[in-house]
């Protein structure tokens, strides 16, 4: 059966969001706590949010590795044993670390939550690093790094985030073999000493959080001192290369890797909604123009995408893919063509429906249950927005035009403003 992607399947309108209650309380030591009830299941998820992202280090690769040996050892216990306490419980002990902030994530049944929360309690308290485990660690990230640098994707990423923001701001700095090894224990047992413990964070809780569930989170995690005080960052200017053409070469390699973006703005911006959406017509999804050209039609590539990336401080517009050396500059002809047929010609309103139809159906989605709200919840959360921001962005899905998408290309996605960096072996 051949699939027709030009004839949009029927589907019936999207008229409003319904948003269950985001319920709050303050635990005894002013910790922020925010959570979804739901009587439906008997799973329970606690997320803390801590302001230990990539931006807050002053050493790089130390909130990446605080976040990630958090859990391998306390003053009491080892890691092996805080895993084997996890799993006898039936539980999952997680950690995140991302560009503006860091977590903590913990599910488990909601009867198991009070013999958890000692340990969460501990680790965000009493966290040691042992020198063995960060020496394991450090290794073992090496190692893979050496690995991950023999590809271009991977090159092409870090270099990208240099050229758009450069070396000295927090977005753009990259970490390489040398900084793996001069990072020491004691760099990465400072930076948590600083960001996590006595720190202030906040706590996003799913699932079923009952009463019971409450008290006893105000009893393990409300009495941890923490210091209030505003981590204030000095925000380094952006220095965006003066070149609008970047290559790397990468000897012997037989794929290219393709960015071609820009520095772009924040989810404050008014621009932002209608923005998205014109970028999902071009690569924001399967059946984006993007895709259909160069993968489908051309057979370029595997895989093509293009994203609006919104920081806390800053955010960036990307176009990324990998093809076969020999078809390069003819994938980069085609990449640039789309954006041209985007800026200057109107988009079809069946295409468009299409697109208005799979972000509704999309948002819809990441709407569904206890743990995808908590989801959403916190990234608006994040970025000093309440839930209303999710119907506002459905507004601008059903209210967009082919008028409006040519005004945001032409505004925001036209070739001449773009920066482009190839890696490979094809010049």
């Amino acid at each position: 059966m051949n699939l027709d992607r030009t004839i949009t399947p029927p589907s019936l309108p999207v008229e409003k969001l319904f948003f269950p209650k985001v319920n709050n309380i303050k635990l005894d030591n002013g910790v922020e706590t925010y959570y979804f009830h739901s009587v439906e299941i008997e799973i329970i998820k606690l997320e803390l949010l801590f302001k230990a992202g990539s931006k807050h280090q002053q050493k790089l690769l130390s909130a990446y590795f605080a976040n990630a040996l958090i859990k391998n050892g306390t003053s009491k216990l080892s890691a092996n044993q805080i895993a084997d306490e996890v799993d006898f419980y039936g539980a999952y002990l997680e950690s995140e670390n991302h560009r503006d902030y860091s977590s903590i994530i913990l599910y488990c049944t909601t009867k198991y939550l009070e013999y958890l929360l000692p340990l969460l309690q501990e680790i965000l308290t009493d966290a040691q690093f042992p020198e063995k485990e960060f020496s394991i660690f450090k290794k073992n990230k090496m190692q893979k790094f050496k690995v991950n640098t023999e590809k271009v994707d991977y090159l092409a990423s870090k270099h990208f985030n240099t050229i758009l923001f450069g070396k000295e701001h927090y977005y753009g700095a990259s970490a390489w073999l040398s900084d793996f090894e001069n990072l020491t224990r004691e760099d990465v047992y400072s930076f948590y000493r600083t960001h996590y413990a006595n720190e202030e964070f906040t706590i996003i809780a799913s699932g079923n959080v009952n009463q019971k569930a409450l008290k006893l989170i105000n009893k393990y995690l409300g009495n941890i001192t923490v210091d209030d005080t505003p981590i204030v960052l000095d925000k380094p200017t952006l220095a965006t290369s003066n070149e609008k053409k970047h290559y790397i070469k990468k000897e012997t390699a037989i794929q290219s890797a393709i960015k071609i973006g820009k520095p772009l703005f924040t989810r404050n911006n008014p621009d932002f909604f209608d923005a998205i959406i014109t970028n999902c017509l071009l690569g924001g999804y399967f059946g984006s123009r993007l895709m259909s050209n160069i993968r489908e039609d051309k057979g370029f590539t595997y895989g093509i995408y293009s994203s609006v990336v919104p920081l806390s401080d800053a955010g960036f517009f990307e176009i990324s893919t990998e093809v076969g050396k020999e078809v390069t500059h003819d994938a980069l002809t085609e990449i640039y063509k789309e954006l041209d047929i985007l800026c200057n010609e109107d988009v079809p309103k069946v295409e468009l429906l299409q697109v208005q139809n799979y972000l509704s159906g999309k948002l819809l989605k990441s709407l569904d249950g206890p743990f995808s709200l908590a989801e959403r919840f916190k990234i608006v959360h994040l970025h000093g927005f309440d839930m209303n921001y999710y119907h506002n962005y459905l507004i601008s899905i059903k209210n967009i035009t082919p008028a409006k998408v040519k005004e945001m290309a032409q505004k925001y996605f036209s070739k001449e403003s773009m920066i482009e960096l190839t890696v490979g072996d094809w010049k």
